[in-house]
Formats: structure tokens, sequence, C-alpha cells
């Protein structure tokens, strides 16, 4: 009976053990499900409190709506950053996809619609009202686009500078590092001051992002300029831009195709002007190579039927040394306004002497050699600080007829400051019916240039 009882003990043991643990199971399985069950209806409360948290450490007034709350994904709308009266950011929508994994889950992708962002830009930075907290402080390092995918469904941005508002929309989507593609469109429908203004000043294209090196191609356009101060006016400008921004946005490699209507500088204007020109931007300095035409050309000093201008530019020191080099060709050339009207005057001057028929010969000699007429000519052209020089090594004006009516060489130019230019150099004229004269410009021991020319 004892050992009946002994064996009763030892198999009933290890199935209240089991019972046990089946118990202590339930318990914590219940415990649990208890507590994930009040995270779950407490979800909104906790979310509103990690987002609130975060924006107050920032010290950004916000206010929104929670509409959905997941465990991978998460929409607000009716967000508000700043002041509510004068917003610095408003979201109709913010959708956030969650990542899971190991700690704190990541973003996965953002998608932002209806976007308005205010900002103004005075001196040399922007600034969004309390969201210069989270933008521009930390310490300070090389920029890097961050690693989000983003998509941007009408957003738009109004930028209060001193020189007038600008209008911004974005659209777009993908992995700002690599893969985002999408348009931006900026306005500016008076941008400048009484001295200098742009009227109807735009910018459209798209912008993508490969390997973190943004991109934009697309045109800019401008209705009309003037700075009467510059004595600089055009119209109907449009500029077609292809630029490839480096990885820290520290330089840029670009393609620019202008073309305009009327364009006037320092009273010489033309009809019309276009050109292309490529560049590089890197360290704060630019070398670029150009090509540039202009027809219907007229000034005070030359007048043309086109002229074209094509060479390099280079800065260096942040634009304290500038280089350029290349060379002007030009079509149908003849005498501007100014320089026929001193001839003119001197014509009538010098009535009742050899002067008077002499320069009446040259007058008629010119308008008749002006079509077809062709000048050649190369140029260097320094600045470092306030020393500018301009070297003409050779330049050629050849009359519809085939004769040289003017050969100059080596003519060179050096200025500084307020002190008086310096001019050398040497000169010839002929050509039928014109005076053969042959000069040269020379620099004497007190500084100001003496010219000397010899006539048959």
């Amino acid at each position: 009976m004892a050992e009946r009882d002994q064996d009763i003990l030892v198999d009933t043991a290890p199935s209240a053990r089991r019972t046990r643990w089946r118990i202590v199971l339930y318990v914590a399985l219940g415990i649990v499900a208890a507590v994930l069950l009040a995270l779950w209806l407490v979800r909104k409360d906790l979310a509103d409190r990690v987002i609130a948290g975060q924006l107050k450490s920032y010290g950004i007034p916000a206010t929104y709506k929670i509409a959905r709350i997941g465990p991978r994904r998460e929409v607000l709308t009716d967000v508000v950053l700043g002041d509510p009266r004068h917003p610095d950011l408003t979201i109709a929508r913010l959708t956030v996809t969650l990542n899971p994994r190991l700690g704190v889950p990541t973003v996965g992708k953002l998608v932002v619609e209806q976007a308005r962002l205010y900002g103004t830009w005075r001196g040399e930075k922007p600034s969004f009202g309390t969201l210069d907290r989270v933008l521009f402080s930390g310490p300070k390092r090389a920029f890097r686009l961050p690693p989000l995918d983003l998509a941007v469904h009408d957003g738009r941005a109004r930028i209060d500078t001193a020189y007038g508002p600008v209008g911004v929309k974005v659209e777009g989507e993908g992995k700002l590092r690599d893969g985002f593609a999408g348009i931006v469109a900026v306005a500016a429908p008076r941008f400048g001051r009484s001295d200098c203004l742009a009227r109807g000043a735009s910018v459209y294209g798209a912008i993508n992002v490969t390997a973190e090196r943004p991109a934009f191609s697309g045109p800019l356009r401008v209705a009309a300029l003037g700075c009467p101060r510059r004595r600089l006016a055009l119209r109907g400008a449009a500029l077609q831009l292809a630029v490839l921004f480096d990885k820290p946005l520290s330089g840029a490699d670009g393609r620019a195709a202008v073309r305009t209507d009327a364009f006037s500088f320092a009273g010489t204007s033309a009809r019309r002007l276009t050109g292309d020109t490529r560049l590089t931007w890197r360290g704060g300095d630019v070398t670029a190579t150009y090509r540039l035409g202009a027809g219907g050309v007229s000034g005070g000093e030359i007048g043309a039927a086109g002229l074209g201008l094509d060479g390099t530019l280079r800065t260096r020191d942040s634009y304290r040394r500038i280089d350029a080099e290349g060379s002007l060709a030009g079509t149908g050339v003849r005498l501007g306004g100014a320089v026929d009207g001193t001839l003119r005057q001197g014509q009538a001057a010098g009535e009742g002497t050899p002067i008077a028929p002499l320069l009446t010969q040259m007058r008629a000699a010119l308008a008749r050699e002006a079509p077809g007429s062709r000048l050649a000519a190369s140029y260097v052209v320094r600045r470092t600080g306030a020393v500018t020089s301009a070297v003409i090594p050779s330049a050629t004006l050849t009359g519809g007829g085939g004769a040289t009516l003017l050969d100059v060489r080596g003519l060179q130019y050096a200025g500084a400051g307020d002190a008086p230019p310096r001019l050398t150099g040497s000169f010839s004229t002929g050509g039928p019916g014109l005076p053969r004269i042959a000069g040269r410009i020379e620099r004497t021991m007190n500084g100001p240039s003496l010219i000397r020319m010899r006539m048959d």
C-alpha cells in the first residue's frame, strides 16, 4: 500500500509543475495583452506627447491633428509651425512611414501635401522664423542632403527679400540622396530696386538627384530689365540652363544658352543677342568659355550688322583676379553716330580749308566700304585688385572691296584707380579714298601717352 502511494506521488508531481507553469504563462500573457491593449488605446496620446516633446525641445510652437497612428504609418493633418497668426510652415497632410527595427524605428518615407513655407531673405542667408532653430543651429558642417525618401505634392513657398517677393513651387518624389525627381518653379514679378529692376522674372525646370548630386535643367526668363545708372536694358531674355552641383553643393558645372530681344549697354544697342556658355564654379571662383553674337548693333563709336565674341573667362582669389581672352569678329562694320558726328562737325568747321574735302572724302569712302566689311580682332583682359590691363595683339578692319581700312598692332591699355590710363601701340589706315596714315602711341617719361602720325 505504501509502495502504491509512493508511485502515485511520483507520477503526479510533474503534472502539478506543468499546471503551475501554465498558470504563470497565462498570467504573463494576460499582462502583456493588457499592456498592449492599453498602449493601443492610448497610442494617440503617446504619439502626441512624443511629437509635442520633440517640437518643444526645439522651441517651435506647433498645432496639429492626429488623423491616424499605426505601427508603421502615422498621419497628421492641419500642421501649423510657428505663430498661428503668422505661421512659418503649414502642411495640410503629413504622412510618415516607419521602418521597424530593434530600438527606435526609423523614418522610411515622408509624404508632404499642400505645404506652405514663409520666409525672408535679408543679407547673406534666408530666415524661416522659428524653423531657424532647427535649420541653422548646431555645429557647422559641410552640407549634405538628409537620408529621406520624400514626396512633395503642391509644395509652395513665399520669400520676401529686400528686392521684392519671390514665389516657389515644388513637386517631386524619391530618395533625396539618390533618386529624387521633380519640378521647381520660381517667380518674381518685380525684382530689384529703382536703379536696377527686373520684371516678369521666372525659372521653371526639372530637378533630380543622383549619387547626392542635384541637377537642374530649364529656362530662366526675364520680360524686361532696366538699370539706368549702369546704362543696361534688355527685353525678352531667355536663358536655358543645365546645372549639375557637386555632392556638398560647394561647386557646380553648367551650360547656358541665352537669347534676348532688344539689348543695350553703355550706349551700344542691339536688336538681338544670342550665345552659349559652359562654366565651372568651385572654391568661389568661375571658369567659363563663351560664344556670343549680336545683330543690328549701333553705338556711339561703332555700328555693325553683326558682332561675335568668343573666349574664356577665369576668376581667382574670390574674384580679386579676373582673366579673359578671346576674339572679336564683325560684319557690315560702320562708324557709330558719335564718330560720324565728329567728322561731320570737323567737315563744317574746316570749310574753305584742305581739311573739309579730306573729311568729306573719308566719310564717303567709309560709307561705301561698310557693306560687306569684316572686323577680326583678338584681346586679352586682366584685372588684379584695382589694376586693369587690356591688350589687343591684332585687329584688322577689311572693307567691302577687300582693302585693309585699319590695322592695329600691340595696342595696350593699363589703368589703376584714379590714375590717368596709359595707352601704347601702333596703327595704320588705308584703302580707296582714305588717307594712308601710320601712327604710333607711345608712353612718355612723365606718364601720359603721345601719338606720332605720318600721312602721305
